[in-house]
C-alpha cells in the first residue's frame, strides 16, 4: 500500500495527539469525514463541508475539540457538528463564551415569547449577573453543579435563605441557563445541572420568626405626615382592614365590612382565594377612623350612583369640635371639610346651624358628616332636607353610646 501524502500524516496525527484515541479523518468523495470508534468498537461520523487538503487541518481540529465533549455527552458526531454550527457561545477553541451565552440566552427567552423585556429585567438579570461573575472570576467552578454550590457558599452563606422564593430562584434561573447552554450552544455535557436541585435550594426551617409590627402610634404619625390624600387613604384603608397593597385595587365597601375580591393563586390554590368581606379596626387613638374610611370610600367610589358621588375636591360640611377620625377621612378621601358651630349642651351642631352651614356664602357642600357626640344625637331629620341642597349625610354613629332620635335608635 502507498504511502500517506505527509500532509495526511500530520493532520491525524494532530487530531489524535488533540482529542485522544479513537478519534480519525478521512476523505470521502473530496472532502473530511471526521469520525469517532469508541471502545465497543461502534463509531459515529459526519462529513464536514472542508476540503480534503493540508489547508484545512486547522479548520478540523477546531471542529473537533468543540465536537469532543459533546459526543462524550452523548450525542451523535453529526448532531453534534450542526450544534457548533449555529452556536454563538463556543469559542474557536471549544471554550464557553459565557457572556455571549448569557446574551443568547436572554434572546432566547424574550425572544421566544417566554417572559418580557420587563420580567426578565426584574427577576432574570441580577441572577445571571451573579453567575457570570463567578464564571469569568477566578477560582472559576468547573461544572453545573459547582456553579451552583458556589453560587449558594457567595450569596446564601450559613443556610441563609434555605427554601425561601429568592434563594430558590436564583437557582432555578441559573440551572435553566445551563441547560441553554449546553443543549442549545454546545457547552461541555458537564454544564448540565442536577436534576435534583433541592439541596441547593436548602429546606426552610419550619415556624415563623416573628416580625417587627408598625404600632398604633407609628401609624398615626405616618398618616399625619402623609400630604397626598390619595396616599393617605391607600395606607388607611392598609392599615385598618389588614390589605395587602395589591388589593387595593380589589375592594368595595359593603355596608359594615369592606369587600375584596382580589384572588391569590398559589400552587396550593391555583384557582385563587376567595372574596372575603373584612372588618375594620381601628388604630388606638384613631377609633372610628375604619368606619369613617368605609363611609368616604363608599361615597368616592365608581360604584357610587352618580347621584350620590363625591368627586375629589367636593365639599363637606363637618363640625369644628369633634373626632379627629371625622375630619380625618374627609381629607383621606380627597375631599374639602367646611366646618360649622356646635350647641355648648350637646356638642352636636344644631338643625339651623347645618341649613345655615349649607345656606353659607362658602355653601355648595356635597354632604354633611357628622358625628353623635357623647350619646347626644344631632338633629337626624335634617336629613329630609338636605336633598333641596343636592347634599348627602354620612352618620358617624361610633360615639352615639345608644341615643335615640324619635323613638328609634340612631
Amino acid at each position: 500500500m502507498a504511502k500517506s501524502p505527509t500532509w495526511i500524516q500530520t493532520l491525524r496525527k494532530d487530531l489524535r495527539l488533540q482529542n485522544g484515541e479513537g478519534w480519525y479523518a478521512k476523505d470521502v468523495r473530496g472532502r473530511i469525514q471526521l469520525a469517532y470508534r469508541f471502545p465497543d468498537a461502534s463509531q459515529t461520523t459526519c462529513t464536514l463541508e472542508l476540503p480534503w487538503a493540508g489547508s484545512s487541518k486547522l479548520a478540523l481540529l477546531q471542529v473537533a475539540a468543540a465536537a469532543k465533549p459533546l459526543v462524550e455527552g452523548g450525542k451523535s458526531l453529526k448532531d453534534a457538528v450542526a450544534l457548533i454550527a449555529r452556536s454563538e457561545g463556543i469559542t474557536e477553541k471549544g471554550a464557553t463564551n459565557w457572556p455571549r451565552v448569557a446574551e443568547l440566552f436572554q434572546q432566547h427567552k424574550v425572544g421566544g415569547g417566554e417572559v418580557s423585556e420587563r420580567t426578565f429585567h426584574r427577576n432574570y438579570r441580577l441572577r445571571i449577573a451573579r453567575a457570570l461573575e463567578l464564571l469569568t472570576g477566578k477560582p472559576r467552578p468547573t461544572g453545573g453543579a459547582g456553579l451552583l454550590q458556589a453560587l449558594v457558599d457567595h450569596h446564601y452563606p450559613k443556610g441563609k435563605g434555605a427554601g425561601q422564593t429568592d434563594r430558590r430562584l436564583q437557582i432555578q434561573y441559573v440551572a435553566q441557563l445551563l441547560k441553554f447552554a449546553v443543549e442549545e450552544q454546545g457547552a461541555d455535557a458537564r454544564w448540565l445541572p442536577p436534576v435534583d436541585l433541592r439541596r441547593f435550594v436548602g429546606v426552610k426551617q419550619k415556624g415563623h420568626t416573628m416580625a417587627t409590627f408598625i404600632s398604633d402610634d407609628q401609624i398615626s404619625r405616618l398618616l399625619a405626615s402623609i400630604t397626598d390624600s390619595q396616599w393617605r387613604t391607600a395606607v388607611g384603608l392598609v392599615a385598618c382592614f389588614g390589605l395587602r397593597p395589591v388589593e387595593l385595587g380589589f375592594i368595595t365597601a359593603t355596608g359594615d365590612t369592606l369587600l375584596c375580591t382580589y384572588a391569590k393563586r398559589t400552587a396550593r390554590k391555583p384557582q385563587g382565594t376567595p372574596p372575603r368581606e373584612i372588618l375594620g379596626l381601628d388604630p388606638e387613638g384613631l377609633e372610628g377612623l375604619s368606619a369613617n374610611l368605609l363611609a368616604m370610600s363608599a361615597l368616592t367610589s365608581h360604584w357610587c350612583p352618580p347621584g350620590l358621588r363625591l368627586e375629589r375636591g367636593a365639599e363637606v360640611l363637618t363640625t369644628a369640635v369633634g373626632f379627629p377620625t371625622t375630619l380625618a377621612a374627609i381629607l383621606h378621601a380627597g375631599l374639602r371639610p367646611a366646618f360649622i358651630d356646635i350647641e355648648l349642651e350637646t356638642y352636636v351642631p344644631s338643625r339651623d346651624q347645618i341649613l345655615n352651614g349649607l345656606n353659607s356664602d362658602a355653601g355648595g357642600a356635597s354632604a354633611v358628616f357628622l358625628a353623635h357626640t357623647l350619646g347626644n344625637p344631632f338633629p337626624l331629620d335634617v336629613a329630609e332636607e338636605l336633598h333641596d341642597f343636592g347634599a348627602v349625610l354620612v352618620e358617624d354613629n361610633c360615639d352615639a353610646l345608644g341615643s335615640t332620635w324619635r323613638g328609634k335608635r340612631t
